[in-house]
């Protein structure tokens, strides 16, 4: 039914007075590495929901685009953006995040990074009140499932809380009603997701902290394992425990491979993390050699550079380059499948 191992970026800002659809591109785009299968973007102006998404990396989009979810008279001051990367299940535009769903609330928009392991269950509560998806994916559920919440919950933000509370499985979700941005991470803390501030009055809600250093605003917090953070006009964002916290186990593939190497995941830059690691290796396994001037260590660009720094630091063997990435080919890992990602690496 539904896609499986997404490890998308998703990005909320909520700032009057600032571009809004222009700065979630940028965030967009330092997200790039986390999908480029398709990118979407949506915003608010406080009476319409606009949504822009297509097929392929977010550098796609056109400055036409970008003015037309801005809009004029009145102007968007909330918007959300989603890179998708899924390597199984249909690339297709129904798939594309965010997802919009009309509720007696009002006009909501979601963007999701994670994966179900009970799509199936949703599914069929939809099904069995005349609701149908329009594509395969559990983003989409977890939009409608949430809409369905709201004919019975007196607020966005109590729906958001009772639906997710059947959400077996990962997910950081970023949800934008027509004043509100929210975001909500399940309580394993699997995905990440961090509150940022911009302008000092402005805050942003981002899969990494590198979205916010790209629009210069400053990384605030890591939002908590199950916790919700809602943010409207003229306050703090408040932060609500929703869900109770399982623990707090991110991804370790985040800290490997992953994320970018200028975020901070559990208050450490990856960059030094991944140098450690390096050094760990070689604490862990030492190679002995006869002529350290036999031997060189060599990352595999560009995750595995910092990790062989380290092990070439901590050994004292040399460090040297012996792979080179073509700079204009996309990351390969994420490609949809085995063939577009050995075609990848040989160019």
């Amino acid at each position: 039914m539904a896609d499986l191992h997404e490890a998308c970026g998703v990005f909320g800002i909520y700032a009057p007075g600032e571009n809004v659809s222009n700065l979630t591109y940028f965030g967009n785009l330092a997200l790039q590495h986390r999908g480029q299968e398709s990118a979407g973007i949506a915003t608010s102006d406080g009476i319409e929901i606009r949504v822009e998404k297509q097929a392929g990396r977010v550098d796609r989009f056109t400055e036409e685009q970008l003015s037309k979810l801005q809009g004029s008279n009145p102007e968007a001051f909330i918007a959300i953006g989603h890179n998708r990367y899924s390597n199984t299940g249909s690339n297709i535009y129904e798939n594309y995040q965010p997802f919009i769903v009309e509720t007696v609330l009002g006009s909501l928009a979601l963007a999701h990074n994670g994966n179900l392991v009970n799509p199936d269950q949703i599914a069929k509560k939809l099904k069995d009140v005349g609701i149908e998806p329009k594509g395969s994916s559990d983003s989409e559920l977890i939009a409608l499932l949430i809409g369905l919440e709201c004919k019975s919950q007196p607020s966005f933000e109590k729906a958001i809380a009772v639906a997710a509370k059947s959400l077996i499985g990962s997910f950081s979700l970023v949800i934008m009603t027509r004043n509100q941005l929210i975001g909500l991470r399940d309580p394993w803390g699997i995905r990440p997701l961090s509150l940022g501030r911009l302008n000092g009055s402005h805050y942003l809600l981002a899969s990494e902290t590198c979205a916010f250093e790209a629009i210069g605003a400053k990384f605030i917090k890591d939002v908590k394992p199950g916790e919700m953070v809602v943010v409207t006009r003229d306050t703090e964002p408040t932060c609500y425990q929703e869900l109770t916290q399982v623990c707090s186990k991110l991804c370790i593939f985040c800290f490997i491979y992953f994320a970018s190497p200028g975020s901070i995941l559990y208050d450490r830059l990856l960059q030094t993390a991944r140098r450690h690691m390096g050094e760990s290796l070689w604490e862990e396994h030492p190679v002995i050699v006869d002529d350290p001037h036999d031997w060189i260590v060599c990352g595999i660009p560009n995750t595995g550079g910092p990790g062989a720094k380290g092990f070439a630091d901590a050994s004292g063997l040399e460090e040297r380059t012996a792979f080179i990435k073509n700079p204009y080919v996309g990351r390969t890992f994420i490609q949809p499948d085995q063939r577009l990602r050995e075609l990848g690496v040989r160019s």
